[in-house]
């Protein structure tokens, strides 16, 4: 995550209220030079399963690379955690002076999806734009991440600006809260009806499925029990589709597949059977096939399936290739 240049500035409280471009503050590319690359040091082993040793050094090259151009800070979970990467750092030969440790806990590495968007106006001023993160509403340990940014803007004495989520016009006018759960994530509108929502909510604990109307009211839950996320309506309005842990916990043996549910009956349908981890399914126009990416052959590719769970095909087989979604043209 690349922090750019320009002076710490919190502007006056009347400004939490506009957007920062209208106060003339705008997201420098990638390209433009910048004061420093955020990074947060190694921990979470389930996130390299089997392979962990070897990622601190990778970091630690990392940060070879990048110390002697620019500073680099980094997010450690306490003293322990820090003193580990100073003596890690020590062994590949980078210099002390241009790194800076910053004691913000996380719950894994990607500060790109986690870290704030640093801002910029026309003078300098440098402010945050705090984004919700939810932890690719696939993991349940995501909540040190989404505070990062809380934590970051007093320690870096910046104004931050958090979107507000919920229902508006397409200009952003007259948006108004249509939850108030925890972890209320990935909204998808009926495309037939636009009378209904669905969307995942951690408010139980792990993510179900839930759907409103789309003025809030008529909360139903629609799974209820496992780890259920990625929810996409028919073309017809009359199914959903999502990927389902459907028996999750320590211990507990079951992938995630991809599910089916009539909305009316709330009768259900196991579409994949096959092992992996099966998730983010799409819509053909037609209602026909489902696409969706699994791992079942050890890396992510895109496979489909007829919306009754017969002719399962795989369409990609070369690199990573993930999170599909069916042209509707």
């Amino acid at each position: 995550m690349s922090e750019r240049r320009g002076q710490a500035g919190r502007p006056p409280a009347a400004e939490e209220r506009s957007l920062p471009a209208s106060l003339g503050y705008r997201m420098p590319a990638e390209w433009e030079p910048h004061e420093a690359t955020w990074l947060a040091w190694p921990h979470e082993r389930e996130d390299w399963p089997a392979k962990f040793e070897p990622i601190p050094w990778v970091f630690g090259e990392v940060v070879r690379a990048l110390a002697p151009g620019e500073r680099v800070r980094i997010l450690v979970d306490d003293a322990a955690h820090e003193e580990g990467a100073r003596t890690l750092l020590a062994r590949v030969a980078v210099d002390p002076s241009r790194v800076d440790f910053v004691r913000v806990r996380t719950d894994r590495v990607w500060t790109r999806d986690s870290c704030p968007l640093f801002v910029r106006d026309a003078a300098g001023t440098v402010a945050m734009t705090n984004w919700k993160f939810n932890g690719w509403a696939k993991y349940p340990n995501h909540l040190k991440d989404d505070a990062i940014n809380d934590q970051l803007a007093p320690l870096l004495g910046m104004k931050q600006w958090k979107p507000c989520a919920g229902e508006g016009t397409g200009e952003g006018a007259g948006a108004r809260r249509l939850t108030t759960g925890k972890g209320d994530v990935s909204p998808v509108f009926n495309p037939k009806t636009n009378g209904q929502i669905a969307w995942v909510s951690g408010r139980t604990g792990l993510p179900q499925i839930y759907a409103m109307d789309v003025d809030g009211s008529n909360v139903q839950r629609m799974t209820d029990q496992g780890y259920a996320v990625s929810p996409a309506w028919s073309p017809n309005g009359l199914l959903l589709a999502f990927a389902w842990v459907r028996n999750y916990g320590p211990g507990v043996l079951g992938g995630s597949d991809i599910y089916l549910m009539d909305i009316a009956s709330r009768q259900i349908i196991q579409l994949t059977h096959d092992g992996g981890r099966n998730d983010f399914p799409s819509w053909s126009p037609d209602g026909r096939h489902i696409v969706f990416q699994s791992n079942r052959g050890g890396m992510e590719q895109v496979w489909s399936v007829l919306a009754d769970g017969t002719h399962l095909q795989q369409l990609t087989r070369q690199g990573r290739n993930s999170q599909p979604n069916w042209s509707f043209k």
